[in-house]
């Protein structure tokens, strides 16, 4: 006989319970649902609209002041950008002015070097000319002799400054023929109450070297008694002074040697043909004056 089989009847699924379990009804009455439901639901909703009308009004109201600046800042942004357009004008404009300029400049500095090549060419051709000039006027007045501090005559003629002439010749042993005499002349003064130079010129050279030096060498031997108004038969004794007849140059050359000397101890200053010489001393050398600048030399050298 067959064994009976027992069926071990199917276990229920925990799950299923657990689900049975989870969908029954909560225990909670109407009216704790209701209140539940109106406070948690309700106020939410509120809530949140509240807060995304707020978020929206002031997101509206950032955009709003976002656009207010950028308009502001476009504005003055286009304004610099116009200013700097204009100061980029500017610069360009006074660049070009600044080169204008430079080259005008640059042209006159040119123009400038060159003009000073010139003057420097003319100054060397007048120092020149002005040499020449004055080498010459020495060669005319070389056989002329100047006699200073005459007293003037009343209705002075030539014949009274001949006279005038052949008695200083004679005083110092010199013998003048009329014919010697080639002019005689005496120069208006500038300054009033002054007698003006007497110019005598002779027809040689040799004769007026020949008077002038018997003149220096009476005035050297008669120290007490140099030539004066006596010497040509006039009153008093009023020194009468005789030396070669100079150019204006020479003239005041010589008088700024003379200067020169009594301020540097130089103990001899005179005049040979129309040069200037100096010499510090018995037996020193001789120093030839032909330029203010060779004074200048001097005191240097004494320094």
């Amino acid at each position: 006989m067959p064994l009976a089989l027992k069926r071990t009847p199917p276990q229920k699924s925990q799950s299923s319970e657990s689900v049975a379990l989870h969908a029954s009804e909560p225990d909670l009455s109407p009216k704790t649902q209701q209140t539940v439901d109106r406070i948690t639901f309700r106020s939410k909703r509120k809530h949140n609209f509240e807060q995304t009308s707020e978020l929206n009004s002031l997101r509206d109201e950032i955009i709003s002041s976002l656009d207010i600046l950028r308009r502001e800042q476009n504005e003055k942004f286009s304004l610099m950008q116009s200013n700097l357009d204009q100061i980029k004008t500017q610069n360009t404009e006074l660049q070009s002015s600044v080169e204008y300029i430079s080259n005008k400049y640059d042209e006159l500095l040119e123009k400038v070097d060159c003009l000073e090549k010139e003057l420097k060419s003319s100054m060397e051709y007048i120092n020149i000319l002005e040499e020449k000039v004055e080498n010459l006027e020495i060669s005319m007045k070389s056989s002329s002799l100047e006699i200073r501090n005459v007293p003037t005559k009343t209705q002075e003629t030539k014949e009274d400054l001949i006279e005038i002439v052949k008695n200083i010749a004679q005083a110092v042993k010199t013998q003048i023929e009329p014919r010697e005499i080639r002019d005689v002349y005496r120069m208006n003064s500038r300054k009033i109450q002054t007698n003006g130079p007497i110019t005598a010129e002779f027809t040689t050279v040799i004769k007026r070297d020949e008077l002038l030096a018997n003149i220096k060498k009476y005035n050297r031997e008669n120290k007490t008694n140099r030539i004066n108004s006596s010497h040509i038969s006039m009153n008093g004794t009023s020194p009468i002074y005789i030396s070669e007849k100079l150019t204006t140059k020479a003239k005041k050359l010589l008088y700024q040697a003379r200067e020169f000397s009594k301020a540097n101890e130089y103990s001899y200053c005179w005049i040979s043909h129309g040069k200037i010489y100096v010499k510090k001393r018995e037996g020193a050398t001789a120093k030839r004056i032909n330029h203010e600048i060779d004074l200048e030399i001097l005191k240097k050298e004494a320094m």
